[in-house]
């Protein structure tokens, strides 16, 4: 992506987030040509070192009409053209040159899943707690709204990924397309 990301600086401004009582929330996106297997576990333990609360892990989603997509597009690497598929969070799209795609699907889902485990959601929920800034203007239904922010967040990532969540979410897309008129004829919108 080119952007230079320095980990120490995100550390320092995770920290000043911390300790001003709000919530830093990261957006890791994964399958980039330089990501190996290994940056699941580097993020996972950058996610404990800074004890981040939130996180959300997708894998690269290269939209139409941009330069990644098109480069893609033309090394044959794009697994999809369905749209549908562009939209959600573990859908691979991209063969990604240091792992298969399996290993990204698997990678992605095994973080959210760590990062989402209950112990670790209790233990950043204690670790939260200490700070008395954070949500301090909820006074004593502070530290049971971070209790309970926790158990929703992991509720819903291993919801997710359950078999019956997926099933859901498979068996309803179909029909959520068919709210509107042009979405009932349309195979991909790369056509």
């Amino acid at each position: 992506m080119r952007k230079r990301a320095n980990a120490s600086d995100y550390r320092r401004r995770i920290a000043a987030i911390h300790a001003e009582g709000m919530i830093a929330s990261g957006n890791f996106m994964f399958g980039f040509d330089e990501d190996g297997p290994e940056i699941f576990d580097d993020t996972l333990a950058f996610l404990d070192e800074t004890k981040m609360l939130h996180a959300s892990f997708t894998a690269e989603i290269p939209f139409p009409g941009t330069p990644a997509w098109r480069r893609y597009r033309d090394e044959g690497r794009l697994l999809s053209l369905d749209y549908d598929d562009y939209l959600g969070k573990d859908h691979v799209l991209v063969h990604p040159r240091r792992m298969s795609p399996k290993q990204l699907r698997h990678g992605i889902r095994g973080l959210a899943l760590a990062f989402y485990g209950p112990r670790r959601r209790l233990r950043l929920a204690v670790a939260a707690a200490r700070n008395q800034r954070l949500l301090a203007e909820l006074g004593a239904a502070r530290t049971p709204a971070l209790v309970g922010l926790n158990a929703f967040q992991m509720w819903q990532w291993h919801y997710r990924m359950s078999r019956p969540g997926a099933w859901l979410y498979r068996t309803l897309l179909p029909a959520a397309r068919m709210r509107y008129r042009s979405e009932w004829t349309r195979r991909s919108n790369f056509s």
